[in-house]
This record gives structure tokens, sequence and C-alpha cells, in this order.
């Protein structure tokens, strides 16, 4: 099947954003303003986004301002119920506030390129407890995938639900399985190599997230040793492959450099960054 690049009216994006304050990072403003020269309609749902930030984003994007619940799944299908007729859709792209997207022309070449067929489409693909497109960056793609029973059955069977935890497991983990079930190909703009599971891997034996004993075997009579990459595959790449994601598309997790869960060594790499994208990672912490 030939690959085609579909144009503007062909597709269509949903952005979910959330902060306690309203604020509307510079990074996200910049990303839609991208966005809205290469799709034909956004909608961009937040829970709690200023006046003046609804203001600048309006010359862009259909906004939608609602009750905090449901996370951001909850943002998704509101802003696909209000996008209406999809049915001349081609592409549907969906993402989140939860990175920082400091090249937002790389994360377009990324996610709107030729179409081949049918897929679920996601910017990078995790191991973590089930195989799934991680959910801040995703695209439906094809308009016999946009128009199928599947597709209305999934958002249309949805609940808002506020606990994390059950997001995860229903929605994150739940979507990938749902369309994976039906036939659906489950496509990764960037999946690691093996020299990438190496990293990871030990970046998480370093920082004790792993036990070394476990995954390393000694040969018999050497000092050699014999290592296991497959446990590296369950290893989230927006904490432990972070670099890799950067350098492929110009993005940070908000959580990896807010929180830190996976205790990474992240002084040296933000030591080399340009004041320009500092800034912009600053101001998307606030």
């Amino acid at each position: 099947m030939s690959a085609t690049e579909p144009g503007p009216a062909a597709q269509a994006a949903v952005i979910a954003h959330y902060h306690a304050e309203g604020h509307l990072p510079r990074h996200l403003l910049a990303l839609v303003r991208v966005l809205a020269a290469r799709v034909g309609r956004i909608v961009f749902v937040s829970t709690g986004l200023s006046d003046a930030a609804a203001a600048e984003l309006e010359p862009f994007a259909a906004v939608i301002r609602r009750e905090n619940i449901g996370y951001d799944f909850w943002s998704y299908k509101t802003g696909i119920d209000a996008l209406g007729d999809r049915s001349g859709l081609e592409r549907l792209l969906l993402l989140n506030s939860s990175f920082i997207c400091i090249d937002p022309d790389r994360v377009c070449a990324a996610m709107l390129g030729p179409i081949a067929g049918p897929a679920l489409r996601g910017l990078s693909l995790s191991h973590d407890r089930d195989l799934h497109l991680q959910s801040y960056c995703l695209a439906f793609e094809d308009r016999t995938l946009i128009a199928s029973q599947h597709f209305a059955e999934w958002w249309q069977a949805m609940t808002p639900v506020s606990d994390r935890e059950q997001v995860i497991i229903r929605y994150e983990l739940g979507l990938s399985r749902h369309f994976a079930d039906a036939g659906v190909p489950l496509q990764a703009a960037y999946e690691p190599d093996r020299n990438d599971l190496l990293v990871a891997l030990c970046r998480a034996i370093g920082n004790a997230n792993f036990s070394s004993r476990t995954y390393l075997s000694a040969t018999h009579d050497s000092d050699r040793v014999q290592l296991d990459l497959q446990p590296a595959r369950s290893l989230n790449p927006t904490h432990y492959l972070w670099d890799r994601l950067y350098a492929r598309f110009g993005i940070l997790k908000i959580e990896l450099l807010r929180d830190n869960p996976t205790r990474q060594n992240l002084a040296r790499f933000r030591q080399q960054l340009s004041p320009a994208v500092q800034s912009l990672i600053t101001d998307g912490l606030r």
C-alpha cells in the first residue's frame, strides 16, 4: 500500500491542558501555532485556562474549558466530541500538556507524515506493565479507523475516572489493548535499539531500580558477564531514555524534570542546554 500525506483539511488535533493556575506555557502556545499551519482543526481542552491564555489561543484553536475531572483522557473525549463530523479525517492527533516541546517542527515531522493505512501511532512506546503507546502524543491514522465502530465504541464507553491508577489501567494501557485486539497496528516514532536498551538498563541498575544480580550472570571461569536486555523494555523511555527522545524530537517530560521519580542524573544534561531552552523549561515548570 502506497503512503499518502494528507492535507490540512484531513487532519485534526485535540490538546488536553492542565495547570492549577491556568498558565499557558510558551512552548505549548508555540506548538499550537505550528500545528495550526499543518492541521485543519484544533480543539484545545483545558480544566483551568486563564482568560488571557484563552485569548492567545483563539486565533489558532477552538478553546473549551471544563470541570477538572477524568484526567487527560476525558479532555481527549471532550475534544473529539466537539469536532463533530469526522468522516473526512485521515488523521486525528491527541496531545497533552505533560511534556515540554522545545522543537514543535520535529514533533510535527514525526507525527504528521505520510499515512500508509490504518494505525495507532505514538511518539514513544512502553512495555511498562503491558505493551502500549504512551498517551502524551498519539495519532489515529486513516479514515477507515477514525470512522470505525472500534473507534466509536472506545470513546462512547468512556466514563470520567479521577483515580490516576485506574486511568492508567483502563485508558493508558486499555486504549492500546483495545485497538491492538481489533487488529490495528501499534506504531511508534521511537523504539529503543539494543544500545538504547543497554543505556536504560545500566541507568536502572546504577540507580538501584533494578538489582544487578538479577540481570547479570558471570561466565564460568572468566571475568566476563552476560547481560539480559529484555527487562529494559519495561522501563519507561521518557524517564530512562529522555536524552534520546530529546535528541530525536526535542521533548522532555515534565514529571522527569520536576519530580525525577527514577533518580536520573540530569545535572550535566541540563547545564549543556542553551539559555533559550533553559528559559522554556523554567516557564514550562511554573
